[in-house]
């Protein structure tokens, strides 16, 4: 071979070699294009409770190599040569609240992608925290939970000092009803609040009544000096009193409830009138003389329009001491069962009490409105509105109900046993509402009257500091006394009867959750 031939053969060589290097080379053959990674049926701040099926996908322009899931920057699932992934997490054994899932997929060319969200975890259906102030010693306590058709879903009993946590893990749902339950042998009654539409992770706090302390005192009390032509009555709390006169024996033997504790005295002209008034304080146990002269400061007054009714009840009462432990002394009561009186005048003892509450009650045709004001300058009348239709059927509550009310209170109340036993629900408004038969736990289904011929009765509730149903659930669950801060509310009703299956109707006397916040029901 020639040495020009050799030449450009050798140039042609090294010319194909450049132009495959120069090829291998080029940048628009690099694959450098990340994968897209997605949670499928997860997002940013859902809430999973028990096992749930995680779904996570990888795509790629070209293929996948690896997909992984991750908890917590724990590895639980990985695929080889997968654009998909599923994995089943169980979240029984985490701690309630916020957890991070990732989803990193990988491609034939080693291009990694991640995506992390954070879901809740919501095991715990109920936390609560039973305060040693809150189960008095001579009640016992149950909680249970139950399913939208009434079925148990966890119970336990109510220890004061603990903590609860309540959960089941067979539970599929997030909206149950919550039942309180309390037993009292001393005071012969069973008393049970139902909350419903509870959603599940929520921390609760239990509403039993004012414990009734059994450490009372004895005060012997000599009232001097009884004026002619006038009477007294001395009020140690509630609706004790007693009756003097002048010329009468006026040595009573009272009962404290504190030591040193206190009375209120008030005169009345003989029309019933109250005239003037005194608080005494440092009532010891033992002898005590109080005169009578002392009972000397004059009644303030407000005038108070009435409304249209068939008859109607009133008390004023003077509270004293904390806002959640006072006692309640009758100042002012009125009454009548004789419709046209526009108005009346209520009488105050401003310089005894710090507050004082009204209670108002009237009824017109088959309703009865009642209120309760706190302070003066709030009582004024409100009456709830409502278009509503309630029926009881087979044992069940059905009902369509709107109107300016914040809740609705059903009520069923009777004896089983001789023991009374009150049971109260408290219902959102709503349109086509069944309320299930409710089975308790097997120690507590002696106490279920919803199946027998009892006092069943409604009452919507209007609170001035509330607004719907849904704040109060907060105000339950956040707060120590429903009248914690309130000094200043007006709580408003209405209530009816409904009509048992034989077709009577009857009156219940149970205590509204309302009232016994309150304190209302000795």
């Amino acid at each position: 071979m020639n040495h020009y031939l050799s030449s450009n053969l050798k140039l042609l060589c090294f010319s194909v070699i450049l132009t495959f290097q120069s090829c291998a080379d080029d940048p628009k053959d690099v694959d450098d294009i990340k994968p897209d990674v997605e949670f499928n049926n997860l997002a940013e701040g859902d809430n999973v409770w028990n096992t749930i099926e995680i779904q996570a996908s990888a795509i790629d322009d070209i293929s996948i190599a690896s997909i992984q899931l991750l908890v917590d920057d724990q590895l639980i699932a990985s695929k080889e040569n997968q654009e998909t992934i599923t994995s089943n997490w169980n979240t029984g054994d985490l701690e309630d609240g916020a957890h991070t899932l990732k989803v990193v997929g990988t491609d034939n060319s080693g291009n990694i992608s991640e995506k992390e969200i954070s879901v809740n975890v919501k095991n715990n259906l109920i936390k609560l925290q039973v305060l040693d102030s809150k189960l008095p010693h001579e009640q016992k306590g149950y909680i249970f939970l139950s399913d939208r058709n009434g079925n148990v879903i966890v119970s336990d009993e109510l220890r004061a000092g603990e903590e609860l946590i309540l959960k089941n893990s067979e539970f599929e749902d997030s909206i149950f009803y919550l039942t309180e339950v309390y037993d009292s042998d001393i005071r012969n009654y069973r008393l049970l609040n139902t909350f419903s539409d509870i959603k599940s992770g929520r921390e609760w706090r239990i509403t039993p009544l004012k414990s009734q302390s059994n450490d009372t005192f004895q005060a012997h009390i000599t009232f001097k000096n009884a004026a002619e032509s006038v009477y007294y009555r001395a009020y140690t709390s509630g609706y004790n009193e007693e009756f003097i006169r002048k010329g009468l024996n006026n040595t009573r033997t009272v009962e404290l409830s504190s030591n040193p504790g206190v009375i209120y005295v008030v005169k009345f002209d003989n029309e019933h009138n109250p005239l003037t008034y005194r608080l005494f304080t440092d009532i010891n146990e033992g002898e005590n003389t109080l005169d009578l002269d002392e009972v000397n400061i004059p009644f303030k007054n407000l005038e108070f329009n009435l409304p249209d009714y068939d008859s109607y009840y009133l008390f004023i009462w003077g509270l004293y001491g904390d806002i959640e432990l006072n006692d309640e002394y009758e100042v002012f009561n009125e009454s009548s069962i004789e419709s046209g009186t526009t108005s009346t005048r209520l009488f105050y003892a401003e310089e005894a009490f710090d507050q004082h509450q009204l209670q108002f009650s009237y009824s017109k045709g088959r309703y009865q409105y009642r209120q309760y004001s706190y302070g003066i300058d709030n009582m004024i009348v409100k009456e709830v509105s409502h278009n509503s239709n309630f029926e009881i059927k087979n044992n069940t509550l059905s009902y369509s109900s709107s109107g300016n009310f914040d809740y609705i209170n059903y009520s069923v109340d009777g004896y089983i046993n001789d023991k009374r036993i009150m049971w109260q629900m408290l219902l959102p408004k709503a349109n086509e509402r069944t309320v299930p038969i409710f089975h308790l736990p097997d120690h507590l289904e002696p106490l279920n009257i919803l199946n027998t011929e009892n006092s069943k009765s409604i009452s919507l509730e209007e609170y001035s500091g509330l607004n719907g149903y849904e704040e109060l659930l907060q105000f339950v669950t956040t707060s120590d006394s429903f009248n914690e801060s309130k000094a200043g509310h007006t709580h408003s009703a209405i209530d009816f009867s409904l009509d048992t299956e034989n077709g009577k109707k009857r009156n219940t006397q149970a205590p509204t959750l309302f009232e016994r916040w309150l304190n209302l029901k000795k």
